[in-house]
């Protein structure tokens, strides 16, 4: 739906792009092309139309449009040896590029030229002094940022941990990374990191560093639950492009169960060097004589699918190691991802293990394993060299044989429970043996993210040899004694772990990449999602309960809740409308679990709300909230009902109760609803200046009567503080005078609020002469007040001889504090001073009584402008 989405919003031109984009259009096209190829869809005419529009593009010759072209070029296999060239010469001599040839460096467009030149088999200078810039330019917290002043930024940081990844080895960078992941994991605020397209890249940048689901799945769940109707993200090409990217690149897809059944998911490893354990047996079996087993992967994971909603016990078991059991109950249409599990050694023998190897070459021989000790044990090597076996606690001597070789002999004392590594390096019987002190070596990582481990102590048991891991993991100890060879791991906030060897004189031991496990959580965390068992949607404001804690599911229906301090508890959920769903949960360690809880509606007389839903995440002050709820009849009667909603403050007493009103109906909103049908009612409701803050929206279905409660459904509705004017108006009182006169002329600003908190408006105004000279200027603060309210606020006030006539434009120059929707800005009329002069005369001026004569009279108006 999403891959169809996207299709469809690529145009004649052969960009893909939608008017809620946040970047241009060559950008989304970039992405949209990357998540064609990462879903390994057969959409030829498409990419060929994207790479067209981007090869059009990138002859303006900046370096943002240049290095899309170049990545849309590489997906299609395509030679672009002069658009590296090209790319090339925007480098300067800081090691950073800038986005035209001499234009100053800048973090954004460094990664865009790296990422751009990621497989080109570019020369490592031009790598090693991009490296270096960007180096410079990382945060001591880790993050990345525009310019050094600019605050952290989640989206440069992540594309700085994904850009860099593949050269951590090459320049030192383990470091460096670490903080960077370390950064964006610290900086999620309920699982995500802000904007859906942020989220996506931190995604993209941490999936791939870590062998654990448990680490990002409930941001991916979170991430999804942001899918809209249509099948996009925020109807955005950008975001839903990175989001399809993303989906790709988590190690394990998990599959919810099928309708009516249950899944079960984990990660088994080796409990003293973390690592993912290959062909575990886990087997789940029933007290009704049901049993399935599966085997884990390579990366240690395994899924038991369609199970029946009932309690189960799972064992687990792997040659070396002891048997694990644990206990948990799942309900229909429940997934329990019990996160990471660690497989103790067997506690009753010693196992051997390692490869026997040719000294020359390197490569694997097939040889013979004799052991010698309590009990005799005979075991070959396979193909790859690699061997097991398991031995009583005692002294043993080992010797191993192959022909065309010399045998190698060892001693060792094992203890019971103990894993022991030898991995002998075999001489042609041509050749000589070696003698002297020997040598370990190894490479330490992160469990959990694969990165290296620096600074982790390494000690030799019994001595005071001691040494660390460098930037890179590595670590090697000399002039060690032939025998047995004790080391001892450790790092603040990683289990200790005990390294046991056998070597013989003269070798140099690599016991190669040892993963330190993360400190094992004094707590379990639990977290998932609570859904609606038959339409698969969140339910929001559902209460999950473990003992004494509990929890609110979000609008995507997640809950968290963490510092669980026992393995063995109870977990129940309940929402309005829903039945009680309960769950019993036995874990061998604490850790982090997800549990998705679905519920099952109820319905009273057959009367049920198949869906509620509002129109968007989030609203401001005085806006509608359009709602849109389905009442179904499943019963055999027809019922004569009324719907009715309340909008409750959460953490607040605010609240409203209205009728849901009939369209064309009868005033008091009665009506029938008869068995099978549905009913979808649409209304709506304002958030009006009600604060910022989370509501629940909670609709009812209740009898003509309005006594009984036959069903109800919630939706949460989330009110953003808005800070808002819908018009500002700057005049001056009086609004005309003479020119000539001093007056004294106030400043008045006519504000429509439509806030719902208060909020201070700077207001920067000037007065300009008819020649643009200014006459007044001042910046001032206003208050403004929660509500849907007009007031008239002075300004302040001068006193001014206006001795030009014309127009005297007031200008508004900076507001800042408050979104203004329309600003208005009244000019001061100066009239000119204009003088009358009358002059008055008659024809004749003289006449003489009792004589009738005709009179003319003159009147001439002369007008005159006084002089300034």
């Amino acid at each position: 739906m999403a891959v169809d989405w996207l299709l469809n919003q690529q145009q004649d031109n052969g960009q893909f792009s939608s008017s809620r984009d946040e970047v241009p259009p060559y950008q989304s096209t970039t992405e949209a092309l990357r998540a064609l190829d990462a879903l390994a869809l057969e959409q030829e005419s498409a990419s060929d139309k994207g790479l067209t529009y981007l090869g059009a593009v990138s002859e303006e010759g900046s370096l943002p449009y240049l290095s899309r072209w170049l990545i849309a070029q590489r997906l299609e296999d395509q030679s672009a040896a002069d658009g590296v060239a090209a790319v090339i010469a925007h480098q300067n001599d800081d090691g950073g590029f800038g986005a035209r040839p001499g234009d100053q460096s800048s973090v954004l467009d460094t990664l865009d030229a790296l990422e751009a030149l990621a497989g080109a088999g570019v020369d490592g200078a031009v790598i090693g002094r991009a490296t270096g810039y960007l180096l410079q330019r990382q945060h001591v917290d880790g993050s990345f940022s525009a310019t050094p002043s600019s605050p952290p930024s989640v989206y440069l940081t992540s594309r700085a941990l994904s850009v860099l990844q593949p050269y951590r080895f090459d320049y030192d960078l383990s470091a460096p990374l670490q903080r960077a992941a370390d950064f964006l994991w610290n900086n999620r605020q309920q699982g995500l990191w802000g904007e859906t397209w942020e989220s996506a890249w931190a995604l993209l940048a941490l999936v791939p560093i870590t062998t654990d689901s448990a680490a990002y799945g409930f941001a991916l769940d979170q991430l999804l639950a942001r899918q809209t109707a249509n099948g996009s993200w925020d109807d955005s090409v950008f975001a839903t492009a990175l989001v399809l990217r993303a989906m790709q690149a988590p190690r394990t897809v998990i599959v919810p169960p099928a309708p009516g059944l249950a899944a079960i998911a984990g990660r088994v490893i080796d409990e003293s060097t973390g690592e993912p354990l290959n062909g575990v047996m886990v087997t789940a079996g029933s007290d009704e004589g049901f049993s399935v087993t599966v085997s884990t992967g390579d990366d240690g994971r395994f899924s038991l699918s369609a199970l029946e909603p009932q309690s189960y016990i799972l064992n687990y078991a792997a040659e070396g190691y002891g048997e694990l059991v644990q206990s948990l109950s799942v309900e229909a249409g429940q997934f329990v991802d019990l996160g990471t599990v660690r497989l103790p050694a067997a506690p009753q023998v010693a196992v051997i293990s390692g490869r026997v190897s040719d000294a020359v070459t390197g490569l694997p021989v097939t040889a013979q394993i004799e052991i010698s000790g309590d009990a005799d044990v005979s075991v070959s090597s396979g193909e790859d060299g690699r061997y097991l076996v398991m031995v009583p606690p005692g002294e043993i001597l080992i010797e191993v044989v192959a022909p065309g070789y010399h045998p190698t002999l060892a001693t060792a004392t094992v203890q019971a429970g103990q894993r022991v590594a030898f991995s002998p390096t075999l001489y042609p019987a041509d050749g000589q043996i070696p003698d002297g002190p020997v040598s370990v070596s190894g490479t330490l990582l992160d469990a959990d993210t694969g990165l290296p481990v620096e600074g982790a102590s390494i000690t030799l048991a019994g001595a005071a040899v001691a040494t660390t891991s460098d930037g890179s993991g590595t670590f090697v100890l000399t002039d060690l004694e032939a025998g047995d060879i004790g080391l001892r791991v450790t790092h603040a906030g990683y289990q200790s772990v005990a390294v046991n060897l056998v070597a013989v004189a003269g070798s140099d031991v690599d016991i190669g990449m040892l993963r330190l496990v993360p400190a094992p959580d004094p707590a379990t965390s639990l977290h998932g999602r609570v859904y609606d068992l038959e339409t698969g949607q969140p339910v929001a404001g559902a209460t999950v309960t473990v003992g004494g804690l509990s929890s609110s599911t979000d609008e995507h229906g997640q809950y968290q809740i963490a510092g669980i301090d026992t393995l063995a508890f109870d977990v129940s959920a309940t929402a309005t409308g829903y039945l009680t769903a309960s769950s019993a949960l036995v874990l061998q360690q604490h850790g982090s679990v997800r549990l998705d809880i679905p519920l099952q509606k109820a319905a009273p007389d057959g009367i049920r709300i198949l869906r509620l839903a509002k129109d968007r995440t989030a609203y401001e002050a005085f806006e509608e909230v359009l709602l849109v709820a389905e009442v179904e009849n499943i019963g055999g009667e027809p019922q004569r009902v009324v719907m009715a909603a309340t909008v409750q403050g959460i953490g607040s007493d605010l609240r409203e109760d209205f009728v849901i009103p009939v369209p064309g109906g009868p005033r008091d909103a009665r009506f029938t609803i008869d068995p099978g049908e549905v009913v979808v009612r649409e209304f709506s409701w304002s958030t009006r200046n009600w604060p910022p803050g989370d509501y629940q929206m909670l609709v009812q279905v209740l009898t003509e009567h309005r006594d009984v409660v036959l069903a109800e459904q919630a939706v949460a509705i989330h009110v953003v503080e808005t800070r808002h004017l819908r018009a500002l108006n700057v005049y001056s009182a009086p609004t005309q005078l003479v020119r000539g006169e001093e007056v004294e002329l106030e400043f008045l600003a006519g504000l429509e609020s439509l806030s719902n908190v208060d909020a201070m408006l700077t207001l920067e105004y000037a007065l300009v002469d008819p020649d643009g000279n200014p006459v007044h200027q001042d910046v001032v603060d206003i208050e403004v007040m929660a509500a849907a309210s007009s007031s008239l606020v002075p300004l302040g006030t001068i006193a001014y001889r206006f001795d030009e006539a014309g127009s005297y434009p007031i200008h508004v120059l900076n507001v800042s504090g408050m979104a203004v929707t329309a600003i208005r800005a009244d000019d001061l009329i100066v009239s000119p001073n204009i003088r009358v002069d009358g002059h008055l005369g008659a024809d004749p001026d003289r006449i003489t009584p009792g004589d009738s004569k005709s009179v003319h009279i003159r009147l001439r108006i002369v007008g005159a402008e006084d002089s300034p």
